[in-house]
């Protein structure tokens, strides 16, 4: 049984340079059976180095693992079986993990401040490995990975999916305030419009006023206009008028 050193009391151990990196990518890995210890994808990688106070991306991580700074294999990701081929996925040994975290943090890349959370994600990465060395099966191990594969994945869709909601909406929200202030400007010039046709109506009547004749009372119009028949009227019922007229 392999000794595995107590990284609760002694963290930041000096590594040698073989140590620091890995097997190397031309080594033989049939040389050693025991593929098992590689267990984390590099989502899980991502969020232990959160735990131990450092932000890293998946990129960083692939980067570490084709450096071998991270202990990985090549897995096909239908069968995770190692695999020569392009479309595969990394698979790294958790021991490999708190041993870059040391290294960072000797070089001064994590701060202090983080040295307990350091020590517990070293502390419960190797009681981990200790764990599945000594009774996991196989099958069980990858169709765990599997499943946080998924569920990985299934996360990151609805983010993006969340994401492209967001901007539909904010590109609706944009579109709706310049209608509205199109739509107000428009509004504004007609009421604009109107008030100038009020402003000329008003100028026409009151030259059409001024322009009219006088027109008489309705007093003086009923004395002044006497009608022929009226006057006639008049002399039949008056004879005497006349008879004054041929005594003259």
């Amino acid at each position: 049984m392999n000794f595995i050193p107590d990284t609760s009391r002694h963290v930041a151990t000096p590594l040698d340079d073989k140590e620091r990196q890995g097997p190397t990518p031309t080594e033989n890995l049939e040389d050693k059976p025991d593929l098992s210890r590689f267990t984390h994808s590099v989502a899980e990688v991502v969020i232990t180095f959160k735990q131990a106070g450092m932000s890293i991306s998946d990129r960083t991580v692939q980067r570490y693992c084709h450096s071998q700074k991270l202990k990985a294999i090549k897995v096909d990701p239908d069968t995770r079986q190692s695999t020569d081929r392009d479309n595969y996925l990394f698979l790294i040994d958790p021991s490999s993990i708190g041993e870059r975290i040391a290294a960072l943090r000797e070089k001064g890349e994590i701060s202090g401040a983080t040295d307990d959370a350091t020590r517990r994600v070293l502390t419960r990465h190797v009681a981990t490995s200790r764990d599945k060395s000594e009774g996991e099966e196989q099958p069980k191990k990858e169709s765990r990975g599997v499943e946080d594969e998924g569920k990985i994945e299934k996360l990151q869709e609805k983010i993006r999916s969340l994401e492209i909601d967001k901007a539909v909406r904010d590109a609706r929200l944009e579109q709706f305030e310049k209608d509205r202030e199109q739509l107000l400007g428009q509004i504004g010039e007609h009421m604009d419009y109107v008030s100038k046709l009020s402003r000329e109506i008003g100028s026409l009547e009151t030259k059409l006023q001024l322009a009219a004749p006088q027109q008489p009372e309705p007093g003086e119009e009923n004395e002044n206009n006497i009608t022929d028949a009226e006057v006639v009227d008049d002399v039949h019922k008056e004879p005497w008028i006349h008879e004054e007229e041929h005594k003259i």
